[in-house]
């Protein structure tokens, strides 16, 4: 089946990116929840959805317990995760209707171990490798479209994709090439969980989901973050009659 035509059923749904990769670009062994075929053995490709979050909701993250971050969370649990998971299903069963299988991955697929959340599935990894964007300094990926506002969901499939889907698939470009000098999330982490030196990125998690944990969901580093902005800004731009050259 052609890319276009499972993008199409993928944003009638609701989903803003779709890019897709080849299992074998993915860690080894079936029994590996970071494989694709630990889901779905005879799994060929890994469809990967990608949802904008609301540019208004993270404008105003500030890193406090406060009224931003509350409603922040409530935005992502109780509609962000159900609309991707709703897409990845829907797109789901378009594929088994056509003849194929195909295994919708939870959004939130994860544990806490020591008071850490795990991620079961590599969502992250998923969407460099379908060319959705790169890392950024916080670890998030950064897309042309919408900066790193955005989150994901995959669907692990054995149907055969041809083609690439209505936009190419982005190089993977090294943290420097994309965030240059900045450092803006490194510095307004409320608990300086960030760090990045000498080409290496670094995220103290225990810090990080500690301060989570106290301020329902901070997720200042994303909202903060440059490439976000830009990308409102290029919409709002957009909203206005005004086109970026």
């Amino acid at each position: 089946m052609h890319a276009l035509e499972l993008e199409k059923v993928a944003k009638e749904k609701g989903a803003d990116l779709f890019g897709f990769a080849d299992v074998s670009l993915f860690p080894d062994g079936k029994d590996n929840k970071r494989n694709p075929r630990y889901y779905l053995p005879d799994a060929k490709n890994v469809i990967v959805l990608g949802l904008k979050i609301v540019d208004a909701l993270w404008d105003r993250l500030t890193g406090d317990y406060d009224v931003h971050s509350t409603n922040a969370l409530s935005y992502l649990l109780n509609y962000n995760y159900d609309l991707l998971d709703f897409i990845a299903v829907q797109t789901a069963r378009f594929i088994e209707e056509i003849g194929y299988d195909a295994y919708p991955v939870q959004a939130r697929t994860m544990s806490k171990r020591e008071n850490v959340f795990i991620g079961y599935f590599p969502f992250k990894e998923a969407a460099l490798l379908a060319g959705l964007g790169s890392h950024g300094k916080h670890d998030m990926i950064v897309t042309p479209e919408f900066g790193p506002r955005v989150r994901l969901v995959a669907v692990v499939t054995d149907l055969e994709i041809e083609g690439e889907g209505s936009r190419r698939p982005v190089p993977r470009r090294s943290v420097e090439e994309l965030c240059g000098n900045c450092t803006v999330c490194i510095d307004s982490c409320p608990v300086h969980a960030l760090s990045y030196d000498n080409g290496v990125k670094k995220i103290d998690q225990r810090k990080c989901q500690g301060y989570m944990d106290v301020a329902q969901n901070c997720t200042l580093c994303q909202g903060i973050c440059v490439k976000g902005k830009e990308a409102a800004m290029r919409r709002r731009r957009r909203k206005n009659g005004k086109v970026d050259l």
